[in-house]
């Protein structure tokens, strides 16, 4: 995920002096909450909003939030690049009766690969629940007793907050999904490009969008069925909700076509995307040959456009995708000639 340069801190929400009791610590986190408490109706806005809110009130650098929801679980990163407040004070919460889960036990991404970070995950509870991790990350020192402590005293108090948002969400939802395929509407899709697109112009970051079109479902669905065809375009919807993240949106457009939108992702974010999603089309395109339906298997189209490497506006930002989604038909079908 692309890092860069955030909000600047609410005034009202910095960190208290070590000196200060735990009520400090709790009071800045609830005071950050109900300031951004109409956020909590777009859920995903609100997870990356509480992780610059984690950022600012512990001091801490990086800060993920790793959830489990129904339809999928993700991580939420927040990298600060700014100074960090002073450090927060300690206080020994009682027993909660689990585990502190190791490093191998969470499905984490390999950050390992960027450099060399301590890490630190303490459980979510909601209900006496585990509903995800608050994962810290530093390159700096290791963790002492009492952030441990400081951290356990965070997650106890954004559980009951993200079990709201989470409930808003599903309630928004049902009236946002296409109810053929549980992707998002079109017009959900559109709505979210203009809030991420006024959001990136703010902070800095970037915005991809991702258009992809079977190049035959028309000849496929002739060959195998309109019933084996709409089969298809619900496990597309699966397919590509299994290989972004969770503040990606999946939308449907049109009948046969997918839009899918990815905040804080640059050109080379959206290249990877691009590469998962033709890796999972290409094991669909497996299972429909061991079905006996290989010969006219669709094949898939794929178009993107960035923020702000190729405009700033949302519609010319779907016609240079749609545009190279022409593109990559057409050279699918001289492929397919030759």
């Amino acid at each position: 995920m692309e890092t860069g340069p955030i909000d600047e801190p609410n005034p009202a929400v910095v960190a208290p002096e070590s000196g200060d009791s735990v009520v400090h610590l709790r009071a800045a986190l609830r005071h950050g909450i109900v300031s951004d408490i109409r956020l909590v109706l777009e859920r995903d806005t609100f997870l990356r909003r509480l992780t610059e809110l984690i950022a600012q009130t512990s001091g801490r650098k990086m800060v993920a939030l790793y959830l489990h929801m129904e339809e999928r679980s993700g991580l939420v990163l927040s990298g600060r690049t700014n100074e960090t407040p002073g450090g927060l004070p300690a206080r020994m919460l009682p027993p909660t009766g689990e585990m502190r889960p190791t490093l191998d036990e969470l499905e984490l991404p390999d950050f390992s690969g960027m450099r060399r970070l301590q890490r630190l995950a303490v459980p979510i509870l909601h209900e006496r629940t585990v509903s995800g991790y608050l994962v810290v990350l530093t390159d700096e020192t290791n963790f002492q007793a009492a952030e441990h402590n400081r951290f356990e005293v965070i997650a106890a108090e954004i559980a009951p907050a993200i079990a709201v948002a989470h409930h808003h969400h599903i309630v928004r939802r049902a009236s946002v999904v296409d109810l053929e395929t549980g992707a998002y509407t079109f017009e959900y899709f559109n709505q979210r490009l203009a809030e991420e697109l006024s959001r990136a112009r703010r902070t800095g970051h970037s915005v991809t969008i991702l258009l992809v079109e079977p190049v035959n479902y028309v000849e496929f669905e002739r060959s195998a069925g309109y019933e084996c065809g709409d089969q298809v375009l619900r496990a597309l919807a699966d397919d590509f909700a299994a290989v972004t993240r969770i503040s990606d949106v999946v939308s449907r457009r049109g009948r046969t076509g997918y839009a899918v939108l990815l905040p804080e992702s640059d050109v080379s974010g959206g290249e990877v995307a691009i590469a998962r999603i033709r890796r999972r089309l290409a094991r669909l395109s497996e299972q429909l040959t061991t079905a006996g339906l290989g010969e006219d298997s669709p094949r898939f189209a794929i178009g993107a456009a960035a923020y702000p490497a190729d405009d700033d506006d949302a519609a010319t930002l779907l016609l240079i995708a749609e545009q190279r989604q022409f593109e990559d038909a057409s050279a699918l079908s001289l492929q397919r000639a030759s």
